[in-house]
């Protein structure tokens, strides 16, 4: 994926600063605690960078399923977003949804007269549009939207992280026995 080939605003905004507002956050605690925080020079600041990018992955895909979408309900009915916005009598006009339909080679049989899609069906028509937008012109504006996205999820899990460890270990030496 070219998203993948390069260091970017995605790897930026979706690992590296989740990944150091997390170290930073499991540093709180120490330096409440007292610990002398070491000075750091340049090359233990490039290896806590590169820490902070891999603990940004690692925050990433802890954060994907906690940060789930919200399924839309209309009556008894449960729609996922792409099946709530593709569904017959939905915001697209038919046209509008048989050209989406047609471009993600959904068989004309769904398509006309219009049907409910299945979940894979509404997965492959958004997959379709997501392949569309990231090569056209505004492949960039794409690519900072996902990275704003990932950036939000990774601040979410990294703080839920960072609060949980810290509080486990003020409270693990407000525990432990004094000397």
């Amino acid at each position: 994926r070219e998203m993948e080939a390069k260091f970017n605003f995605y790897d930026l905004y979706g690992y590296l600063l989740p990944g150091i507002i997390c170290v930073a956050i499991l540093a709180v605690p120490l330096a409440l605690a007292g610990v002398p925080l070491p000075a750091i020079q340049l090359g233990e600041a490039l290896i806590l960078l590169a820490l902070a990018y891999v603990i940004g992955h690692l925050l990433n895909a802890w954060a994907r399923p906690l940060f789930v979408m919200e399924w839309i309900k209309e009556g008894a009915a449960r729609y996922s977003p792409s099946e709530f916005l593709l569904r017959p009598g939905g915001p697209f006009t038919p046209e509008e949804r048989a050209r989406l339909l047609r471009a993600a080679k959904i068989p004309g049989d769904r398509i006309e007269p219009p049907v409910a899609l299945t979940r894979q069906e509404a997965s492959q028509v958004f997959g379709s549009a997501r392949a569309q937008a990231v090569s056209g012109e505004s492949s960039r504006n794409f690519e900072q939207y996902q990275g704003m996205y990932a950036f939000m999820q990774g601040i979410g899990a990294g703080a839920l992280y960072g609060c949980a460890a810290s509080f486990a270990t003020v409270a693990a030496q407000k525990m432990a026995p004094s000397a």
